[in-house]
C-alpha cells in the first residue's frame, strides 16, 4: 500500500498600495514508493499571483503563472476587467498553457490557449 502526504502553504501579502501578491506551494509525498508507480516520490507545484485594484477599484488587473504538481505542465494567465458603471462591466483574459513533453497533463492543451472577451450587465 503506497500513501500519499499532500502538503501546501500559502501566503497573501497586501502592504502596497493597490496591490496583493498570493503565493501558493505545493508538495505531494508517495511513502514505500516503488519504481511501478508513474510519479516521482516527490512532486512540487506552485502558483504566484498579483492583483491590482486600480482608479478607484474600478479597474482589476491579475497576473498568475502556476506550475501544475509533478512537472506536469504549467499556464500563465493575464486578465483585466472594468467597471464602466453599477451594472456594466467589460473585461479580458489571455491563458498560455505551457508543456513540453507529451507525458505532462497539460500537454494536450499547448495549443489551445484562450482569449475571453465579456461584457456584464447587471440588473439592479
Amino acid at each position: 500500500v503506497n500513501e500519499v502526504f499532500e502538503f501546501s502553504l500559502g501566503a497573501d501579502y497586501s502592504g502596497l498600495k493597490d496591490l496583493t501578491i498570493n503565493i501558493e506551494l505545493a508538495n505531494a509525498y508517495i511513502h514505500n514508493h516503488s519504481a511501478q508507480i508513474a510519479n516521482k516520490q516527490n512532486e512540487y507545484g506552485y502558483n504566484l499571483r498579483f492583483d491590482w485594484r486600480l482608479y478607484n477599484d474600478t479597474l482589476d488587473i491579475s497576473l498568475q503563472h502556476a506550475n501544475i504538481l509533478g512537472d506536469n505542465g504549467s499556464f500563465s494567465s493575464v486578465s483585466a476587467v472594468y467597471e464602466l458603471s453599477n451594472s456594466i462591466n467589460i473585461g479580458s483574459k489571455f491563458i498560455s498553457f505551457d508543456s513540453y513533453s507529451n507525458s505532462q497533463q497539460l500537454y494536450p492543451y499547448r495549443h489551445q490557449d484562450l482569449l475571453e472577451l465579456t461584457l456584464n450587465y447587471y440588473l439592479n
